[in-house]
């Protein structure tokens, strides 16, 4: 499958797999290319770790990590669904002697390099793009409160996050992680959400909105630290 570069010149920001789809003038992966795909992406996420590929967005991951003794719920920075700029990865083309067709319009006229090294992925040109459409927001009619959210019983947000815990832990049959809550939130918030709070989940923050109108946004470490709590209150 070829690429629509007419849809491609659009696109100003690229997560890893676009980029290297686009690297190797290849809309889909094939089996003939699949080594040649994970080479580059390889690249690619090692160069954003080393800040040689400056990424314009990098979202975080929630880990288990084994600590004296213990399991802990850690972010760390999720490389592989980096986004970066046209800018900076033509830049790093550049520095690497390369020209792919993609961010250098002038190379189209060339045969395609797609069997010399490129860099293909699994997914379609815009398959990175499609996400879940967050919830029409309500009429602006409030600012975005600038105080921080609280962990207090009353705080809307937390009480739904220990409604989920619960819920969690009845079909587990065991503590959940911070992980697990944050992924039930994110894909089952319907189920759980009786006030129809929640606006939009995302990698790095929930947007939600108060009973009294005000939006809120909790970060992923708040949902991490409140998940602690509700556990350590268990012992």
């Amino acid at each position: 499958m070829g690429i629509n570069y007419a849809a491609a010149d659009l696109l100003h920001r690229f997560t890893v797999n676009e980029a290297a789809m686009l690297w190797c003038d290849v809309g889909k992966i094939t089996e003939e290319h699949i080594s040649q795909f994970m080479i580059m992406k390889s690249a690619i996420v090692e160069a954003v770790k080393a800040n040689k590929l400056k990424a314009a967005e990098t979202p975080h991951k929630i880990v288990e990590r084994r600590m004296n003794g213990g399991l802990y719920d850690m972010q760390e920075p999720d490389y592989e669904k980096a986004v970066i700029t046209r800018q900076a990865l033509k830049k790093w083309a550049e520095r690497n002697n390369q020209k792919p067709r993609f961010l250098f319009p002038e190379m189209r006229g060339v045969a395609s390099v797609a069997g010399e090294g490129a860099m293909i992925t699994q997914y379609n040109i815009m398959a990175d793009h499609v996400v879940v459409t967050p919830k029409p927001k309500q009429p602006k009619a409030h600012n975005v409160s600038s105080k921080p959210v609280t962990t207090s019983r009353e705080n809307e947000m937390h009480v739904l996050i220990e409604r989920i815990y619960y819920a969690l832990r009845n079909e587990l049959k065991e503590e959940p992680s911070s992980k697990q809550v944050y992924r039930t939130l994110e894909t089952r918030h319907a189920e759980f959400d009786k006030d129809d709070i929640i606006q939009e989940v995302n990698a790095t923050e929930i947007l939600w909105i108060s009973s009294q109108g005000n939006e809120q946004k909790m970060k992923l470490s708040t949902l991490i630290n409140i998940v602690s709590k509700i556990r350590s209150s268990q012992k």
